[in-house]
């Protein structure tokens, strides 16, 4: 009997896939949301919130924290008490805010650093530095 082998590209993409993945509760079974979809995660309390594509909203009953050690650590990052996004989907950052998919979500200031740190910002000078150049 000749041994059956397996190409190592395709056993990659399969655990790339995999990784993608996380079954949550809801009611007697566990559904798959794939973690490419989630745009962000609300924290409330004892329970948390995923907005993902497509306006489908997933409330899983378990703290933000915990939730957080299931999630691609590439992928999101903390910007609030309460709110954890996914890198992909914010559209805009202000001072005090990030905005996903429309939505506003607060930016502490304790978080800003981390978040500026994981994005590419191109910054450019202040006018007023502009201005007293020739």
């Amino acid at each position: 009997m000749t041994p059956q082998y397996v190409d190592v590209s395709t056993v990659k993409s399969h655990s790339a896939r995999l990784a993608d993945r996380l079954y949550v509760p809801d009611h007697k079974q566990y559904v798959c949301v794939l973690q490419s979809d989630i745009k962000l995660v609300k924290g409330a309390r004892s329970s948390v919130e995923l907005r993902l594509t497509g306006g489908v909203r997933q409330v899983v009953s378990t703290h933000l924290s915990q939730f957080q050690t299931y999630l691609n650590e590439t992928l999101f990052v903390q910007v609030s008490r309460s709110y954890i996004v996914n890198l992909l989907y914010i559209d805009a950052i202000q001072p005090g805010s990030v905005e996903v998919d429309g939505l506003k979500v607060p930016l502490s200031p304790k978080y800003r650093e981390a978040l500026h740190r994981r994005l590419t910002l191109v910054r450019l000078r202040r006018e007023s530095q502009r201005a007293d150049s020739p």
